[in-house]
């Protein structure tokens, strides 16, 4: 069977399924080693064929079963989804956990970030004594580099009672909030770029923060107000920019609305959605990359119906090598040597050895019609013309979602809980004179009444006591059989 399937030898076969697997152990960018250069691409192109394809039927999959969980978990509609080319990959890879996209808020005016100065806004924090938490925060969130350069900045500083105050509200500690993974934009909430002196600041009603949403600015009673936090010392100056001293720490918006969202990859690859998008290639690039280049380990488990990428290439691959090996001559394998035709219904199939499970998979095989699944027109036994083009089941794929069977009846349809059968007339003991066939689900407590009144030939039901005396209610005369001890 294995060599007529792959058209080699046993012994060819053998030499590609071990080429397979030294190529394999080698990897991607190793020297050939015993075999050709071409080989070695062959194989990796194969391979790579093979993980695109999976990829795809996973996008596709998700795509076409699992569109109404798009916006909880990608943040896009369906019908985004559908007009944005990209965001497919997006919804695929997301739902079958290979990334995952993060919100971008409004845009935040750019803060270009320079060389370092003296006397920086974070120099001055520092030395003042009055801002350890704010320092920490700005160091532990990585911004200590940008507020030590020479752009222009102006920073709105709590205070550590502001910080003491927050901490208690929130009933966290310092190192609870340095924690916190929105740290980065409360900070951010604090500054806004380019210098606003105080006499600016009460011309304002609103200022652009970094983080890209708006501060708003009141004056009452000669006391100026950010947000609702009093503003109690201003214009302390820096080469890099202004501090304006708050009382209380500013909080950023919650559920702010996206203005656009990022996919981020399992390996860390980032796409901003708006000018860049992962494709169905990145995503077939990351699938073997998650599992350190094991495609073994990858597959059949990244895949929608539990192909083996590892398995259809090794297949391939001997099946297009191995018949070009010297030794083969240009002849293949005809037919299956163990398989013979005896006469129109007798088949003789020899094995080499012997096991209980062969012989079960043997006598499992399925005997199909040549005039449905085949042609007829290809079928010569003693030309080892078997009904189709070898290596070409196409015809017999797209008839299996509808197969005819060969038995005495052919399948019609199933609807409202009945099978419908109809007689083959390709059947060989000849037609059945019954035309059709009915098969019904239903409860085991309808079929007395159901053969009563004739809407049923036969049926299975459960015992009970019940039943039984429904049964023997409808019979004009009863047939007991008798042992000692019980009548039926």
């Amino acid at each position: 069977m294995q060599d007529y399937q792959t058209q080699t030898t046993s012994e060819v076969y053998d030499k590609y399924n071990a080429l397979f697997d030294e190529i394999y152990a080698a990897g991607r960018d190793a020297e050939p080693d015993g075999w050709s250069q071409e080989l070695q691409d062959d194989f990796w192109a194969r391979i790579d064929a093979g993980t695109l394809t999976e990829a795809q039927k996973i996008v596709d999959y998700v795509n076409a079963n699992y569109p109404d969980y798009f916006e909880a978990y990608i943040g896009y509609t369906p019908e985004e989804v559908e007009a944005t080319p990209g965001l497919d990959v997006v919804a695929g890879m997301t739902l079958w956990g290979f990334g995952g996209t993060d919100c971008n808020f409004n845009a935040a005016p750019e803060v270009e970030e320079g060389t370092e100065v003296d006397n920086s806004i974070v120099d001055i924090a520092v030395a003042d004594g009055r801002f350890t938490t704010l320092v920490a925060a700005v160091q532990t969130a990585g911004f200590d580099t940008l507020l030590d350069s020479a752009g222009e900045f102006t920073v709105f500083a709590p205070t550590d009672d502001a910080f003491a105050k927050l901490l208690g509200e929130l009933e966290i500690t310092a190192e609870d909030l340095l924690a916190d993974p929105g740290l980065a934009d409360i900070l951010l909430y604090h500054v806004v770029p380019g210098v606003v002196s105080s006499e600016t600041v009460v011309t304002l009603t609103e200022a652009g923060t970094a983080l890209g949403e708006n501060v708003t600015v009141t004056v009452e009673d000669g006391k100026v107000f950010i947000n609702d936090s009093e503003v109690i010392i201003t214009d302390i100056e820096a080469e890099n920019g202004v501090i304006h001293v708050i009382d209380t720490v500013l909080s950023p918006p919650s559920g702010r609305d996206c203005a656009t969202w990022a996919f981020t990859d399992a390996l860390g690859n980032t796409y901003d959605l708006v000018e860049s998008f992962p494709t169905v290639e990145d995503y077939a690039a990351v699938i073997p990359a998650a599992y350190e280049g094991d495609y073994a380990e990858a597959f059949p488990y990244e895949s929608t119906d539990g192909t083996d990428v590892l398995a259809n290439a090794r297949t391939a691959f001997i099946g297009y090598w191995g018949p070009l090996d010297e030794s083969m001559g240009d002849e293949g394998v005809p037919n299956i040597a163990g398989i013979k035709k005896l006469d129109d219904y007798t088949v003789e199939v020899t094995v080499n050895g012997f096991s209980a499970p062969a012989v079960y998979s043997i006598l499992g095989i399925e005997i199909t019609p040549l005039h449905y699944y085949g042609d007829a027109a290809k079928y010569d036994y003693e030309n080892n013309m078997f009904g189709f083009d070898f290596g070409d089941l196409s015809k017999q794929q797209e008839l299996t979602p509808t197969p005819m069977g060969a038995g005495p009846y052919k399948f019609v349809k199933f609807e409202n809980k009945v099978v419908y059968f109809e007689a083959n007339e390709f059947y060989y003991r000849g037609c059945p004179k019954i035309a059709e066939v009915q098969f019904k689900e239903t409860e085991s407590s309808e079929v007395p009444s159901a053969v009563q009144t004739g809407t049923a030939d036969a049926g299975n039901m459960t015992y009970s006591a019940e039943r039984y005396a429904e049964v023997q209610s409808y019979n004009l005369s009863l047939i007991h059989i008798s042992e000692p001890t019980r009548p039926y």
